[in-house]
């Protein structure tokens, strides 16, 4: 095991905490990335995907929208798209370090 996987095993591939929900899993999609790292356009052109269907304004959710999810909108603002994040399907871990804490709902 990496040591990254070792800190993420949450997430690690073929868990439950990665699988997707029903729902999701039960409709068609055009695209399915499975991140490695938090940004959803660091490991595929994304950018180029996107741009090729005429979106301009891709919608954020999902988990750690701490990191993952600001790490998405951060990549999607700097390719020049505008984005909504709904914050309502998007979530957090509590975190601390020597800085200080917060809730998962204050992350």
């Amino acid at each position: 095991m990496t040591t990254q996987s070792k800190r993420a095993a949450v997430f690690a591939s073929g868990t439950t905490a990665v699988e997707l929900d029903p729902v999701t899993t039960s409709r068609e999609h055009d695209l399915l990335i499975e991140k490695t790292l938090p940004s959803a356009f660091a490991e595929a052109d994304l950018t180029g995907w996107l741009r090729e269907r005429g979106v301009d304004t891709p919608t954020v959710r999902g988990f750690t929208s701490n990191n993952c999810g600001k790490s998405t909108v951060r990549d999607a603002v700097r390719s020049g798209f505008r984005v909504e994040f709904l914050a309502d399907a998007a979530g957090a871990f509590a975190h601390a370090n020597r800085a200080g804490a917060s809730i998962a709902e204050e992350s």
